[in-house]
């Protein structure tokens, strides 16, 4: 509930929040219908996981606004999220798609650090893309017509979102606000997910190779095979909050008393 009441308490209200329950089998679905009483809250059941990349999809085409949030069901947004980033699109009309750095966080709500994106403005941020873009896809707000150009690719995940960044950036203008206005929850690191989503990467990173006909985008070969066997041999080894910490950047006090403020918020009832 904390993800949801985390968007419920944001500053800018007009909004509608569409939740969707991708065929979760424990409990989840009924839990939202019985305590969520908004009315801009529509809460959509799939009877099959269709994976993330296709309900993305089919939640921008049944959506009615002009822009369009991200958010992931075990994270919160800091009370300014949607005020801000909507502020930035509607001042930068150049712009057609912002993310914002972030804190992250364990299970417990307590701060692991701050991730603090290197690089604000769409020269910088697409520079090397065949080494990622580090725009959190969990914290993407675009108008709506960048997702009808853009559609998610059902058979990229995990890496959906750097697919469609490749795929995009030639044509599109990015930004990130370096501003902390969500909060990642990281429970813990897998392996197996962690090779998957690289070999995912990899893979668009080597089609948009054949269509650019660049050979730039080889040095994602290495670069992620490097990446992919430091991560296992940490995670292997037990390191899994060591190599948690030394990717994230460490957070002020202002920090840590802005987030204890949003997690007091969170225990209020909607």
């Amino acid at each position: 509930m904390e993800a949801v009441n985390s968007i419920l308490n944001q500053h800018f209200a007009d909004f509608e929040f569409l939740i969707v329950d991708d065929g979760s089998t424990d409990g989840t679905y009924e839990l939202l219908f019985d305590e969520v009483a908004d009315a801009r809250v529509h809460i959509f059941r799939g009877q099959e996981n269709l994976g993330l990349p296709a309900r993305l999809n089919q939640l921008i085409e049944m959506s009615r606004g002009e822009f369009i949030a991200r958010m992931d069901g075990d994270d919160i947004s800091y009370p300014d999220r949607l005020e801000r980033q909507l502020a930035y699109l509607q001042t930068n009309v150049e712009v057609t798609l912002v993310a914002c750095s972030m804190a992250v966080i364990d299970a417990h709500n307590q701060l692991i650090g701050m991730n603090r994106f290197r690089g604000e403005d769409h020269a910088t941020i697409t520079a090397t893309p065949w080494r990622g873009f580090h725009m959190n896809h969990a914290t993407w707000v675009a108008p709506r017509a960048f997702f009808d150009r853009w559609a998610y690719d059902p058979d990229a995940a995990p890496s959906e979102d750097d697919e469609l960044l490749l795929r995009a950036y030639r044509s599109e203008r990015f930004a990130c606000l370096p501003d902390v206005l969500y909060a990642y929850r990281v429970d813990g690191l897998s392996v197996g997910r962690i090779i998957r989503a690289r070999l995912q990467f990899l893979r668009s990173v080597l089609r948009s190779a054949r269509r650019t006909r660049s050979a730039a985008f080889l040095l994602a070969v290495p670069d992620q095979i490097a990446k992919a066997s430091v991560d296992a041999v940490a995670i292997l080894s037990g390191l899994e909050r060591s190599v948690l910490r030394h990717r994230f950047g460490d957070f002020s006090p202002a920090d840590r008393e802005k987030w204890l403020k949003i997690v007091d918020s969170l225990g209020e009832s909607v």
